[in-house]
């Protein structure tokens, strides 16, 4: 476990440091404060899961499983990247910008760790997908769409639902994307604006 590299990491839990940084910093604040929305993407695909599972089942998740692995990943993280700082430093090279994730992991590890990576990713898209379907179901009951095809999956879950022409859409905006973006550093930049306007939006609601 790589939070044993820099103990120092733990201050970070303290919300004093990060208004320390943003009023010391100026527009490189909110520029990192960017960079940090990064870390909980994802979560606000909950609110359209919520239909399918409940409040109950997500909060249980989020609190036991998904918030204290999320916790000590970043701790981890940033503790292995100031310990690889003090290492630079003391041999008078810059540090790289490099991908700590991966590297936190044993090499001999470390493909079965991309895979792992990899499954998580369709698992996520699967999430947001399935997200798309439940919210414009919602919204052509609301009249807010025009009516489409919807498909039941399942004779006893009622959330179970596939709807063919968003899946062209998704399909389509994910195309549209790529050619767009072409690197995943562009896309993430991009992504980090979406998820703040999503946050926004879901919270004035």
């Amino acid at each position: 476990m790589h939070l044993s590299d820099n103990w120092s990491v733990l201050n970070a839990i303290n919300p004093y440091w990060a208004g320390k940084f943003l009023a010391s910093h100026g527009l490189i604040g909110f520029i990192v404060l960017g960079a940090v929305l990064m870390t909980v993407t994802g979560a606000e695909a909950l609110y359209a899961d919520m239909g399918h599972f409940g409040r109950s089942p997500i909060q249980t998740a989020w609190y036991a499983v998904v918030f204290p692995c999320l916790a000590l990943n970043y701790l981890g993280q940033g503790a292995f990247a100031l310990h690889n700082l003090e290492l630079a430093n003391a041999a008078g090279k810059p540090l790289e910008d490099l991908n700590w994730f991966f590297l936190m992991c044993p090499e001999v590890l470390r493909p079965a760790l991309v895979i792992l990576a990899t499954m998580a990713t369709v698992i996520a898209s699967q999430a947001v997908i399935t997200g798309a379907y439940s919210l414009t179901q919602q919204a052509i009951q609301l009249g807010m769409l025009p009516r489409m095809q919807i498909l039941r999956t399942s004779e006893t879950q009622a959330g179970q639902i596939y709807l063919p022409g968003v899946n062209r859409l998704l399909l389509v905006g994910v195309l549209a994307l790529i050619v767009l973006f072409q690197t995943s550093a562009n896309l993430a930049h991009a992504y980090g604006i979406a998820v703040t306007g999503t946050m926004l939006v879901t919270t004035g609601l």
